[in-house]
């Protein structure tokens, strides 16, 4: 009996961290399923993946119907059980965390699967200026259904203005004081005050976020095959005209352990140097622990602040920093979703920036 409960017990022990192992990947598998299905019908092009422009155009037309349904309840309520689950705008730019204006099946299962009630407001400034836009426009075009007249104007009485602070709110947006609302103002006043009232829970949100969440894997950019990047470089030299090359790197193999990658030197029309067609190949080892730096002999890095940059078609949060070294001082932004790609870089006579950026296929 006691080697019965002792083998039982050792059992227990094993299969318990795989049965919640196996709880977890059913969890996530479940939620990929889902983000596909939310995703599908407004996949234009079916390539799975919903970019901005396909969710405009789905909610747009979602909100076309629905007026035209207005007095319809039955067609209202089909319309609104048929688009069940079609992510809001707000959910695609908080979902997208690489910011490259694309939403995948994965992005929207990990957004499903976060346990945070702040998750809709883990926006960058950008995503919140893009959301006070897109909702400035998606209110104006319910509103101006209600103009009788076809001006495309708004009279109180079409938008709808009954209380007291009703008639403030349009004596303050009506910027002409005509009496009429026209687009831009209608949209300026409702922009405004929706970035005014969103600001706390934006900031609410980074903080938790950032308070949560695990350090970035330092070696995260080699971690995916296929990825590309490309970096312009421009070095000036007096007296010279300024010389223009670009550095080219692709992953070409991913293991547990190391990466192996490829390193290409361009000319400055994008064509190999002599000798580098075929490029270097490198490998990275991933240490299991990362060593202790030595001091730098010009003094450490200094860190700005956090700011958010375009480029390579797509928006990256950046940590800045200024370091001195070897008589010039040099500013650049570290990705921080990508811990070492430089975003850009400044210095005296030297120049980088990221011009290129694909996860590939």
């Amino acid at each position: 009996m006691r080697r019965l409960t002792f083998a039982t017990l050792c059992a227990t022990i094993i299969l318990t961290p795989v049965l919640a192992q196996e709880g977890e990947d059913a969890a996530k598998t479940e939620a990929k399923t889902k983000a596909a299905a939310q995703i599908k019908p407004a996949d234009i092009d079916g390539d799975g993946v919903l970019t901005l422009a396909e969710l405009r155009a789905a909610r747009y037309e979602l909100r076309k119907a629905l007026i035209a349904a207005r007095e319809d309840k039955a067609k209202t309520k089909e319309l609104n059980e048929g688009s069940r689950g079609l992510p809001e705008f707000q959910v695609f730019l908080a979902a997208d965390i690489n910011n490259d204006m694309k939403l995948s099946a994965d992005e929207l299962a990990n957004f499903a699967l976060s346990e945070s009630d702040n998750k809709r407001w883990r926006l960058t400034d950008n995503d919140l200026e893009m959301l006070a836009q897109e909702t400035g426009q998606d209110r104006w075009e319910w509103a101006i259904a209600r103009d009788a007249n076809t001006d495309n104007h708004l009279t109180a009485d079409e938008a709808g203005v009954k209380s007291e602070k009703d008639r403030k709110e349009f004596r303050d947006a009506d910027l002409d004081k005509d009496g009429l609302l026209s687009g831009y103002e209608f949209q300026k006043y409702g922009i405004d005050r929706f970035k005014e009232k969103a600001k706390p829970k934006v900031e609410k949100a980074r903080a938790e976020f950032k308070d949560a969440a695990n350090p970035n894997d330092p070696f995260a950019l080699y971690k995916k095959k296929g990825r590309t990047w490309m970096h312009k470089t421009t070095t000036t030299i007096q007296g010279m005209d300024p010389m223009v090359t670009y550095m080219k790197w692709e992953i070409t193999d991913v293991n547990e352990d190391s990466a192996t990658y490829r390193m290409y030197i361009l000319d400055k029309d994008k064509k190999p140097m002599a000798g580098m067609e075929e490029g270097t190949e490198n490998k990275l080892a991933f240490p299991k622990e990362m060593p202790e730096g030595n001091p730098s002999p010009d003094g450490g890095p200094k860190e700005l602040g956090e700011e958010t940059l375009e480029a390579a078609g797509r928006n990256w949060v950046c940590k800045v920093w200024e370091q001195a070294s070897g008589g010039q001082t040099f500013k650049y932004w570290m990705s921080v979703e990508y811990p070492g790609l430089i975003i850009k870089m400044e210095g005296d006579t030297f120049a980088q920036e990221l011009v290129e950026f694909s996860d590939g296929e």
